[in-house]
C-alpha cells in the first residue's frame, strides 16, 4: 500500500468519509443559494464557507472530533489530535486529477494552513508562530463552483507547498471526490440536537432527487 493510501485510510478509520465532505459542501451550497439581489456580493460566498465549516464540524462531533478556532483558522481536529481539516475555495482546477488546484484567497478568510512535513517552515516565512503541533497534519477541503453551473468539484488534499501570496499551490495527497450535481437535489432539510459532551449540534440532511 502506498504512502499516500496509508494516509487517506487513516483519515476514515477516525471517522471522516467522503460523503461527510460531500454533504458539508452540499450544505454549504444551499447557504449560498440562500442569498439574495439585495445582499452584498461578498455574502454568498462567505455564506458556502461559514454553513461548509459548521456542517462538516456537526458530522464529525459525532465521531469524537473537536472544533478548534485558534489564530481565527477555522478548523476540526481528530480525536488523536493527528489530523485537521479546514475548508476553503479552490480554482478551477479543484476536483481534477491531472491538474494543481490552489486556494482561492478571500477577505477575512484565513488562507495559513500548517502541516507536518514542512509546518516550521510555513509559519516561519509568514513571521508567525506556529498555532498546532507539529505532529498534525492539515487537511484542505476544498471546492469549486463554476459561475452559473450546478456542479461542484472538490477534493481533500493534503498541502505540500505555499507560495509567497499565501496560496497553496503543490499537494502531498490528493482525494478527488465525486462531482456534486445541485441540479440533481430537490433540497435539504436540517435537524439540530444536542449532542452529549460537545459544543456542537448534530444535524441530517435529507436530500431528495428530482423527479
Amino acid at each position: 500500500m502506498k504512502l499516500n493510501e496509508i494516509t487517506i485510510n487513516s483519515l476514515f478509520e477516525l471517522g471522516l468519509t467522503e460523503e461527510i465532505c460531500t454533504t458539508a459542501i452540499i450544505r454549504g451550497e444551499i447557504g449560498r443559494e440562500g442569498c439574495v439581489a439585495l445582499d452584498s456580493p461578498m455574502r454568498p460566498g462567505s455564506e458556502a464557507y461559514f454553513e461548509t465549516v459548521r456542517a462538516l464540524r456537526m458530522q464529525l462531533l459525532r465521531a469524537g472530533w473537536k472544533k478548534d478556532d485558534r489564530n481565527n483558522i477555522s478548523s476540526v481536529v481528530s480525536p488523536c489530535g493527528g489530523h485537521a481539516v479546514i475548508v476553503s475555495g479552490g480554482n478551477a482546477s479543484t476536483g481534477i486529477a491531472d491538474r494543481s488546484p490552489r486556494t482561492k484567497r478571500r477577505k477575512g478568510e484565513a488562507t495559513i494552513f500548517a502541516f507536518k512535513s514542512n509546518q516550521t517552515t510555513m509559519w516561519q516565512q509568514l513571521g508567525l508562530k506556529e498555532h498546532r503541533s507539529q505532529s498534525c497534519l492539515m487537511w484542505i477541503l476544498l471546492s469549486f463552483r463554476p459561475k452559473n453551473s450546478d456542479l461542484v468539484r472538490c477534493e481533500l488534499s493534503l498541502p505540500a507547498g505555499i507560495n509567497s501570496d499565501g496560496e497553496i499551490t503543490d499537494w502531498r495527497t490528493r482525494l478527488i471526490l465525486p462531482t456534486i450535481d445541485l441540479g440533481s437535489l430537490e433540497g435539504a432539510s436540517v435537524e439540530r440536537d444536542e449532542i452529549a459532551h460537545s459544543e456542537g449540534r448534530e444535524f441530517d440532511v435529507d436530500v431528495g432527487k428530482r423527479s
